[in-house]
């Protein structure tokens, strides 16, 4: 990646005398080296970091990823199948070791923050923007770069494993918009144009939500390479009409397999749309406050959704008003205005009105992030640019801007390392999450299941009682749009953490001895969802332990779920004996 010669390469402190161009080129070429070496050091513990959330489940115990076999054929038409097959490679060459795992995620975000460097360096010396920034513009796309990879709210794409698809997804993004980029000044762009489409079809194969890179691409182009929609569609209709067709590729893969993400698929029902919608614009602000101030961080919040406008009509404003903001910079600012509509955009499939299982995921801020982070580096460049007049105090302005956003880079480093230690346990993960958001019923059952695999029942058993009370008041007609979503299913909803509670409590009492509860807490499981094969066979070799004949299982099996009862008195917390009054 080299510097376009209309980049004059003068860092922030240097002079401006003849020769300074050669020296200074020679300084930025360490650059990308810099912040492959932040990289390594804020993520250099990361590798100790274990399987959490959907890891184990989607990883560990996916066939298409323990077995090499499949991709000779149908592996390749799913959905998301190029993050499956790097799962595949991971496991084939070191089994259910995490390392190789994280080394790779780690790969792919330096990549990735060294094509945003080259993306933001070669937009700075564009024509339009060149009078203000093309001075230092490698500097200016070092600081976007750094801060971007080393940010804490990147460690749920990078060190949280099985989000290697927004990783995956978003290194492939940025590919195509810097091939994009790159083919624009080129007097050969069909060599540019070839692998900045084939990028854009290998990124629908990583997550759904590259089906935003081709409008980034168009936004791209017609706010600062273009000077009308019918210029660049005249030049390079077969390059777009390209990326158009990896439209139909993703649409394909997700006919294969229907996908439970992106916005694409929802448990939720229809009318549930507004409400979402609501939810996140509260959502979308915490991204942005998380963005200038990343603590606290939570892998999983559990994040209720907002019924009604009153409880949300102040987000709803704060969302409204960013909206305009980035309408008013598409026409006046349009750099500015690009770097809003990519953030609104990219998020759009998961934060907007298509209901998803989950409210909220840091994740889906990857590629967002960096849009913010490159608006802030700019307008602190711009700022300066425009209050001080003289070159010298410009200069000296620079330093100081210049020290402080290496201030800001060691302590984003720090808080990436420590946030990283977070991740080494299942256990230290789900206690984070619980001390974080105490209503996460998901959080809660999925940490009492840790601790019962350690032998720990008694606070496993606190945990899972504390679910149940929580959901205690849940009418059993709630549960039936429920009914299509197993409640193996990592989903925040009440009820399918009722149904996994009930089913653990059942299994704890099981081992205590307690059959009775646990056939009552199995059969108040299955009425609740009554498509759950493992729930029933839990039952069975319940009754079996019981006495009942195997010829007799079945009857036996419709006859508990009929007739036991789940007592809630058993969640209820022990009362110390009350003293007699004299």
């Amino acid at each position: 990646m080299t510097a376009p010669n209309a980049e004059n390469s003068l860092p922030p402190g240097g002079g401006s005398s003849g020769g300074g161009s050669s020296a200074g080129h020679r300084r930025t070429k360490f650059l990308p080296f810099l912040i492959v070496l932040l990289i390594g050091l804020a993520y250099a513990n990361s590798f100790n970091g274990a399987f959490v959330l959907d890891g184990r489940q989607e990883i560990l115990k996916n066939p298409n990823v323990r077995s090499m076999r499949g991709w000779s054929g149908p592996a390749w038409l799913m959905s998301r199948s190029l993050t499956d097959f790097t799962f595949a490679v991971n496991f084939a060459t070191c089994g259910e070791n995490p390392a190789d795992y994280h080394a790779t995620n780690l790969l792919i975000h330096i990549a990735s923050a060294l094509l945003l460097y080259g993306l933001v360096r070669r937009t700075l010396v564009l024509p339009g923007l060149a009078g203000r920034f093309s001075g230092h513009a490698s500097y200016i796309a070092f600081f976007v770069a750094a801060a971007w990879s080393v940010h804490p709210l990147a460690t749920s794409s990078v060190t949280y494993i099985w989000q290697r698809s927004e990783s995956l997804m978003g290194m492939l993004m940025l590919s195509t918009l810097y091939l994009a980029v790159r083919a624009h000044s080129s007097s050969r762009r069909l060599l540019w144009y070839v692998p900045a489409v084939l990028s854009c079809t290998l990124g629908m194969a990583a997550k759904e939500v590259m089906i935003t890179a081709p409008i980034v691409v168009v936004a791209y182009d017609r706010l600062l390479l273009s000077k009308s929609f019918r210029e660049m569609l005249s030049r390079k209709w077969h390059f777009y009409l390209g990326l158009c067709m990896t439209w139909a590729f993703l649409g394909f893969l997700m006919s294969r397999k229907l996908s439970e993400s992106a916005g694409f698929a929802s448990v939720y029902t229809s009318g549930a749309s507004f409400s979402y919608l609501l939810t996140q614009s509260k959502v979308l602000l915490h991204y942005l406050r998380l963005s200038f101030w990343p603590v606290p961080l939570c892998l999983d919040y559990g994040w209720p959704l907002t019924e009604s406008v009153g409880d949300a009509w102040l987000a709803v404003m704060g969302v409204v008003i960013l909206g305009l903001s980035v309408l008013l910079c598409l026409r006046f600012a349009p750099a500015a205005g690009f770097l809003g509509f990519t953030f609104f955009t990219v998020l759009s499939p998961t934060s907007s009105f298509a209901p998803r299982p989950d409210n909220a995921f840091e994740h889906r801020m990857y590629i967002p992030l960096a849009a913010v982070v490159a608006l802030v580096v700019c307008c602190v460049y711009s700022v300066i640019g425009r209050l001080v007049h003289t070159d010298r105090k410009k200069l000296q302005w620079y330093r100081v801007a210049a020290a402080f956003l290496t201030v800001i880079l060691l302590m984003l480093s720090r808080i990436t390392w420590s946030r990283n230690r977070d991740y080494v346990s299942e256990e230290v993960m789900w206690k984070d999450i619980v001390g974080k958001r105490p209503d996460n019923l998901r959080a809660r059952n999925n940490l009492a299941a840790v601790l019962c695999e350690r032998g720990e029942t008694d606070e496993a058993l606190e945990h899972f009682r504390q679910v149940l009370m929580t959901t205690a008041h849940l009418n059993p007609e709630q549960f039936k749009e429920q009914n299509q979503v197993p409640y193996e299913m990592l989903s925040s909803s009440p009820q399918n953490c009722r149904v996994s509670a009930l089913a653990n409590f059942g299994f704890l009492a099981f081992q205590q001895g307690d059959t009775d509860k646990a056939i009552a807490c199995y059969a108040e499981a299955l009425r609740l969802f009554p498509y759950s094969d493992v729930i029933a066979s839990k039952l069975r070799y319940a009754l079996l332990a019981k006495g009942v004949e195997r010829d007799e299982l079945d009857e036996k099996l419709r006859e508990s779920i009929t007739s036991a009862r789940f007592d809630e008195t058993w969640v209820l917390p022990a009362r110390p004996e009350q003293e007699d009054s004299n």
